[in-house]
């Protein structure tokens, strides 16, 4: 019976380790696409950006790019999160408190709301879980807020 125990017992730790190992992973290429949209927000890359695309990299064109790399940004850190909550390493009370920080975000940045809006309303993107999760957080950011 030990022995059955031990198996059981290393079976557990495999897979932890494996779901780990997949969070590190996922981890690590939203960290190195965070850090290409961070350089991409610096002005002269913006209007390299702009101009290599075929437009005209006015002050406003500049700002505006920027901040589609920041929706970006925004973007991943809620990808990342999500993903590290549906890999299980993130408890539901935790989880419920991340996603009532990103209704918030949402609630007071309309702009970034709107990205998630076209995001998820993008017919082909391919399906995903985040998609709903995403779907509901806007639908509560948009809730007009209860008075106290």
């Amino acid at each position: 019976i030990a022995v059955i125990v031990s198996l059981f017992y290393l079976s557990l730790q495999i897979r932890q380790n494996t779901k780990h190992m997949r969070a590190q992973i996922f981890q690590g290429g939203a960290e190195l696409a965070f850090a290409q949209c961070q350089a991409m927000t610096e002005p002269e890359f913006a209007a390299a950006t702009i101009l290599g695309n075929g437009g005209s990299p006015s002050p406003e064109e500049i700002k505006r790019f920027q901040f589609q790399q920041i929706c970006q940004q925004v973007t991943i850190v809620w990808e990342n999160l999500f993903a590290q909550y549906t890999e299980g390493l993130a408890s539901e009370t935790d989880f419920r408190h991340i996603r009532h920080a990103f209704v918030l975000q949402l609630k007071f940045n309309p702009g970034i709301r709107e990205h998630f809006k076209r995001m998820i309303a993008d017919p082909e993107a391919p399906p995903h879980p985040i998609q709903a999760f995403i779907r509901a957080a806007v639908a509560d950011a948009e809730r007009p807020s209860k008075e106290v």
